[in-house]
C-alpha cells in the first residue's frame, strides 16, 4: 500500500525533525512501516493535482493544525491537497496539535476573512506566492473543513481518555470522525531499562510548563525544571533527564483537564519515573495513577520506583498491544 503522510507544521512533514523529537505523525510513520506499507512522509505540493494524488497513493494522510498559527508553515500545500481530495474515500485527517480548540475558530477567521490566509505576514511560509493566486482554493478547504463533516480523523488517545473529553475540545465538524490510536506498548518495550533504579535527583520535570504545573511545583520541595531546557533539547536529552528525577508532570490542556499525549510519558513509562497529571482523569487506571506529586516526593526512592513499577503495568495493560494497533490500522485502511 502506497501512502502519503502529510500535513500543515513542519513537525508533520519532517522525518528529520521526528528523529530528534517525536510526534504523533511520526508514531503513525512507524506503524505504516511496521505494516510493511511504503510510505512517501514530505511536505504537500500545491501544484499536485487530484488526478496525480488518486494515481500515486492508496491513502492520504493530512495533518491539520490552526491555518493561521506560526507553526502552519506547510499549510498551502496540506489545504490543497484537503481541496483537491475531498469527498475522496482515500483522504484521512490527523489531529496531533494539543490545543485542538483552536483549530475551528482559526478555520472561521479564514472563511470570514480570506486575505487573512495569505497576509504579508505568511510571505515566508513554503509556497506563498502561488498560495496567493490561488487563495480562492485554499479558503475553499478550510470552507469545507469548518462546515463539512471531516473524513475518517486519527488522534493520538491515552488509555484513560473518553472520547467525550476530545469532542469537547475538537472541531465539532470532526466529532463523528474521530479515532483514537495507541501505539505505546511498542514504543514503550523500544526503550531500554533504567540501568539503576536507586539513584535519582532531588527535582522534577515538567512536559510543558502551565499554570497548573506552576500551581503543582508551588506544594514540592524539590525543585521543578522543564524537560527539554533548550530548543536543541531532544529526545535523547530528554530520556537523560528523565531517567535521572523525582518524577514527571505532565500538564493537562485545560482547567477541566483533558491531558494530551506526548512521547515524555512513554519516556516515563519506559524508565519508571512516576508521573503526576490530572488525577481524576489518570485514577482510572489505579491508584497508582491518583496520587498527587507532593505524596510521591515524600516516598523513598525504592518506593517511588515501586509505585511507577504499578503505574507501568497499569498503564501498558489498559493500551492495546502492537499487534492489536496494527491489525487495527490495517482494518481501517482495508
Amino acid at each position: 500500500m502506497r501512502i502519503l503522510l502529510t500535513g500543515m507544521s513542519s513537525s508533520q512533514t519532517s522525518p528529520k525533525a521526528n528523529e530528534r523529537n517525536l510526534t504523533f505523525t511520526g508514531v503513525l510513520n512507524k506503524i505504516f512501516n511496521d505494516l510493511g506499507y511504503d510510505v512517501s512522509w514530505l511536505p504537500a505540493d500545491i501544484s499536485w493535482t487530484a488526478e496525480h494524488l488518486d494515481s500515486t497513493y492508496d491513502a492520504v494522510f493530512v495533518g491539520v493544525v490552526p491555518p493561521t498559527t506560526v507553526s502552519a508553515n506547510k499549510a498551502y500545500g496540506a489545504l490543497s491537497v484537503i481541496e483537491q481530495l475531498w469527498g475522496s474515500d482515500k483522504l484521512r485527517l490527523v489531529m496531533d496539535w494539543p490545543q485542538q480548540w483552536l483549530i475551528e475558530p482559526s478555520l472561521r477567521s479564514v472563511t470570514s476573512n480570506p486575505d487573512s490566509l495569505t497576509k504579508s505576514f505568511y510571505s515566508k511560509r513554503d509556497q506563498y506566492r502561488d498560495a496567493v493566486a490561488q487563495q480562492e482554493r485554499l479558503v475553499k478547504a478550510c470552507s469545507l473543513l469548518l462546515t463539512s463533516q471531516w473524513p475518517t480523523t486519527l488522534y493520538p488517545s491515552l488509555p484513560w481518555e473518553l472520547d467525550t473529553d476530545v469532542k469537547k475540545n475538537a472541531p465539532s465538524q470532526a466529532w463523528d470522525s474521530l479515532v483514537g490510536i495507541n501505539y505505546d506498548a511498542d514504543l514503550v518495550f523500544s526503550l531500554p531499562a533504567p540501568e539503576k533504579f536507586d539513584v535519582r535527583s532531588e527535582q522534577w520535570l515538567v512536559d510543558m510548563p502551565s499554570k497548573w504545573s506552576d500551581s503543582v511545583g508551588k506544594s514540592l520541595n524539590h525543585p521543578v525544571r522543564k524537560l527539554k531546557q533548550t530548543r536543541a533539547s531532544d529526545d535523547r536529552d530528554a530520556l537523560i533527564e528523565m531517567v535521572n528525577s523525582t518524577g514527571l508532570i505532565v500538564s493537562p490542556q485545560n482547567r477541566q483537564g483533558n491531558t494530551w499525549w506526548s512521547y515524555s510519558i512513554v519516556q516515563a513509562v519506559a524508565t519508571l519515573t512516576p508521573v503526576v497529571t490530572q488525577w481524576r482523569e489518570s485514577m482510572s487506571l489505579g491508584s497508582s495513577w491518583s496520587l498527587l506529586a507532593p505524596a510521591i516526593e515524600e516516598l523513598s526512592v525504592f518506593d517511588r520506583t515501586q509505585i511507577a513499577a504499578k503505574q507501568r503495568y497499569s498503564y501498558l495493560n489498559a493500551v492495546p498491544t502492537k499487534n492489536e494497533t496494527l491489525s487495527y490500522i490495517k482494518n481501517l485502511l482495508s
